[in-house]
Protein backbone atom coordinates (compact mmCIF):
# COMPACT_ATOMS: atom_id res chain seq x y z
CA UNK A 1 0.00 0.00 0.00
CA UNK A 2 1.61 3.36 -0.87
CA UNK A 3 2.18 6.47 1.41
CA UNK A 4 -0.29 8.21 -0.19
CA UNK A 5 -3.15 5.66 -0.02
CA UNK A 6 -2.28 5.61 3.83
CA UNK A 7 -2.28 8.79 4.30
CA UNK A 8 -5.75 9.46 2.81
CA UNK A 9 -7.32 6.52 4.92
CA UNK A 10 -6.03 8.27 8.06
CA UNK A 11 -7.46 11.37 7.00
CA UNK A 12 -10.59 9.94 6.45
CA UNK A 13 -11.00 7.52 9.60
CA UNK A 14 -9.69 10.78 11.77
CA UNK A 15 -12.19 12.71 10.41
CA UNK A 16 -15.21 10.09 11.18
CA UNK A 17 -13.53 10.24 14.55
CA UNK A 18 -14.02 13.94 15.08
CA UNK A 19 -17.23 13.67 14.02
CA UNK A 20 -18.36 10.82 16.36
CA UNK A 21 -16.58 12.96 19.46
CA UNK A 22 -18.64 16.02 17.66
CA UNK A 23 -21.89 13.89 18.31
CA UNK A 24 -20.95 12.44 21.90
CA UNK A 25 -20.48 15.85 22.93
CA UNK A 26 -23.97 17.38 21.70
CA UNK A 27 -25.64 14.83 23.43
CA UNK A 28 -23.81 15.37 26.37
CA UNK A 29 -24.92 18.97 25.86
CA UNK A 30 -28.06 18.55 25.11
CA UNK A 31 -28.44 16.15 28.09
CA UNK A 32 -27.02 18.43 30.69
CA UNK A 33 -28.68 21.75 29.92
CA UNK A 34 -32.54 19.75 29.41
CA UNK A 35 -32.00 18.46 32.88
CA UNK A 36 -31.55 22.20 34.43
CA UNK A 37 -34.30 23.24 32.19
CA UNK A 38 -36.20 20.24 33.48
CA UNK A 39 -35.43 21.36 37.14
CA UNK A 40 -35.80 25.11 36.19
CA UNK A 41 -39.45 24.11 35.33
CA UNK A 42 -40.69 23.74 38.82
CA UNK A 43 -39.53 27.09 39.69
CA UNK A 44 -39.64 29.52 36.55
CA UNK A 45 -40.72 29.71 32.85
CA UNK A 46 -38.21 30.36 30.34
CA UNK A 47 -40.07 31.44 26.82
CA UNK A 48 -37.86 32.27 23.91
CA UNK A 49 -40.04 34.37 21.44
CA UNK A 50 -38.60 33.60 17.64
CA UNK A 51 -40.62 34.68 15.34
CA UNK A 52 -44.45 36.15 14.82
CA UNK A 53 -45.94 34.78 18.26
CA UNK A 54 -43.83 31.25 18.17
CA UNK A 55 -42.10 30.57 21.51
CA UNK A 56 -39.72 27.37 22.81
CA UNK A 57 -40.20 26.59 26.51
CA UNK A 58 -39.25 24.76 28.79
CA UNK A 59 -42.38 23.92 30.31
CA UNK A 60 -43.28 20.24 29.40
CA UNK A 61 -47.09 20.95 30.19
CA UNK A 62 -47.74 24.15 28.13
CA UNK A 63 -48.83 22.61 24.59
CA UNK A 64 -52.54 24.24 25.07
CA UNK A 65 -51.57 26.68 22.05
CA UNK A 66 -49.76 25.00 19.05
CA UNK A 67 -47.33 28.74 18.94
CA UNK A 68 -45.63 27.06 22.13
CA UNK A 69 -42.81 24.55 21.27
CA UNK A 70 -40.62 22.66 23.85
CA UNK A 71 -37.40 22.92 23.54
CA UNK A 72 -36.35 19.54 24.30
CA UNK A 73 -38.56 18.30 21.12
CA UNK A 74 -36.77 21.03 18.77
CA UNK A 75 -33.30 20.21 20.00
CA UNK A 76 -34.00 16.13 19.91
CA UNK A 77 -35.23 16.79 16.11
CA UNK A 78 -31.49 18.57 15.51
CA UNK A 79 -29.74 15.49 17.83
CA UNK A 80 -31.46 12.68 15.84
CA UNK A 81 -30.50 14.57 11.97
CA UNK A 82 -26.88 14.87 13.64
CA UNK A 83 -26.65 11.29 14.50
CA UNK A 84 -28.14 9.78 11.29
CA UNK A 85 -24.96 12.50 9.34
CA UNK A 86 -22.93 10.86 11.61
CA UNK A 87 -23.44 6.95 11.69
CA UNK A 88 -25.47 6.87 8.65
CA UNK A 89 -29.15 4.49 8.98
CA UNK A 90 -27.77 0.96 9.39
CA UNK A 91 -30.35 -0.60 8.17
CA UNK A 92 -30.11 0.84 4.54
CA UNK A 93 -26.43 1.80 4.28
CA UNK A 94 -24.61 -1.01 6.88
CA UNK A 95 -21.31 -0.38 8.31
CA UNK A 96 -19.12 -1.55 5.51
CA UNK A 97 -21.28 0.55 2.93
CA UNK A 98 -19.24 3.05 2.00
CA UNK A 99 -16.27 1.07 1.84
CA UNK A 100 -18.13 -1.63 -0.90
CA UNK A 101 -19.33 1.65 -2.95
CA UNK A 102 -15.50 2.87 -2.98
CA UNK A 103 -14.23 -0.60 -4.37
CA UNK A 104 -17.48 -1.12 -7.10
CA UNK A 105 -16.72 2.05 -8.39
CA UNK A 106 -13.18 1.07 -8.39
CA UNK A 107 -13.34 -1.83 -10.17
CA UNK A 108 -15.91 -0.23 -12.83
CA UNK A 109 -13.11 2.88 -13.54
CA UNK A 110 -10.51 -0.49 -14.02
CA UNK A 111 -12.75 -2.14 -16.48
CA UNK A 112 -13.13 1.26 -18.48
CA UNK A 113 -9.05 1.43 -18.87
CA UNK A 114 -9.09 -2.09 -19.67
CA UNK A 115 -11.75 -1.65 -22.51
CA UNK A 116 -10.47 1.19 -24.10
Amino acid sequence: MSFKVKESKLARVQEKVGRIRSFYNHLILYTVVNLIFAFSANFSEINIHIYNGFKISNQWANFDSYKIYPLWLIWGVILVINAVTTFGIPIVFGSRWEEKKIEEYMKEDKTKINNI
